[in-house]
């Protein structure tokens, strides 16, 4: 038959008997093929992201504590315990922070500078005025009475005019 290049065959094709030296391919059993490994997850912003901030508490109490000291240093007594709570809660901070359980240096620093300077100035106020009760003592045991009922004493080589005012209440007239 000829056959013609413009020309379509739609009758059935021949079937034409296999060859021996042809291979016939027959499937095999499937094979177990690993899936693609998956993307890394996205990290989630919710979780496992919360690290506690450091307390800084103990060194506010010292940092207020040694403000207050400082501000009272000059008054007996009050300013030195005021001051050395400051210095305590201070040097307690400061451990804190260094072994790492707390926050808050500078505020601990600033804490025992004030503590101690208010604990100086408080004991300096209180010998001065132990000093001055002394004096006072001296001259209620060598004081001379006056005629207007004042006293008369000498305290460091002055002539002192004291009214008594009761068993221990001095005040001071005037300094000769």
């Amino acid at each position: 038959m000829s056959q013609n290049p413009n020309e379509i065959n739609l009758s059935k094709p021949e079937t034409e008997a296999p060859n021996a030296a042809e291979p016939v391919f027959t499937p095999a059993e499937p094979q177990f093929v690993p899936a693609a490994p998956t993307a890394p997850a996205a990290p989630n912003p919710y979780a496992g992201g919360f690290v506690p901030s450091l307390s800084k508490g103990l060194a506010i109490a010292a940092l207020v504590v040694g403000i207050i000291a400082f501000l009272t240093g000059l008054v007996p007594f009050l300013g030195g315990v005021l001051a050395l709570v400051g210095l305590i809660l201070g040097i307690v901070a400061l451990v804190k922070v260094k072994k790492g359980t707390a926050a808050g240096k500078g505020m601990g620093i600033t804490a025992i500078v004030l503590s101690s300077l208010a604990l100086i100035t408080n004991i300096i106020v209180i010998v001065l005025l132990f000093l001055g009760l002394a004096m006072v003592h001296e001259c209620d045991n060598t004081a001379v009475k006056n005629a207007d009922g004042t006293y008369t004493c000498t305290m460091n080589g002055q002539k002192v005019i004291v009214e008594k005012n009761g068993e221990s209440s001095y005040t001071l007239v005037t300094t000769k």
